[in-house]
């Protein structure tokens, strides 16, 4: 799991949904050089990709390129108002692969309803601070590690395609 190790505000913040990639989020800006991948799944049926700015250590985009299973309806959040930071989460690459690809084998579940996607990394959403910009908030736990994404306000007709797609 990643370690959440600070935030930085960032730029305008893009969702889309889509025929080759599923799902991606991704921030308007420019590259500052070779970037680095965390990548996890059961990597047959599930895979998702954060793209990871080497040098700020922010987290860049996000691709949920095989969604596996998508259950309609959410697991009960509870989301702390009080602990919120703008922006997107700085997370830890100082034990990184030489490659720039880390890969961690592990479970996720995608949850959506009428026009948000959840997409947790742990059964326990023991939410303890979020970091968001715009409809993207990254769940934090006591421990700092990210055991959620989750994006509101997405289009209703494009979130039953991605259901259908997916099941």
């Amino acid at each position: 799991m990643l370690r959440v190790i600070d935030y930085q505000d960032c730029e305008n913040v893009e969702c889309e949904f889509g025929d080759y990639l599923p799902f991606k989020i991704w921030q308007n800006l420019p590259s500052n050089g070779r970037n680095v991948y965390w990548r996890t799944g059961n990597f047959k049926s599930t895979l998702l990709e954060l793209e990871i700015d080497r040098i700020t250590s922010q987290i860049v985009s996000m691709s949920l390129v095989l969604p596996g299973k998508v259950e309609n309806g959410f697991p009960e959040l509870n989301i702390p108002g009080e602990f919120r930071s703008l922006g997107f989460p700085r997370v830890a690459i100082d034990e990184w692969p030489d490659n720039g690809f880390k890969d961690e084998v592990g479970a996720f579940n995608i949850f959506v309803d009428s026009n948000r996607l959840l997409i947790a990394f742990s059964d326990e959403l023991l939410i303890k601070s979020v970091i968001s910009k715009g409809d993207v908030v990254f769940c934090v736990d006591s421990e700092n590690h990210m055991v959620a994404i989750l994006v509101n306000n997405l289009n209703e007709s494009e979130l039953e395609e991605f259901k259908k797609l997916c099941n």
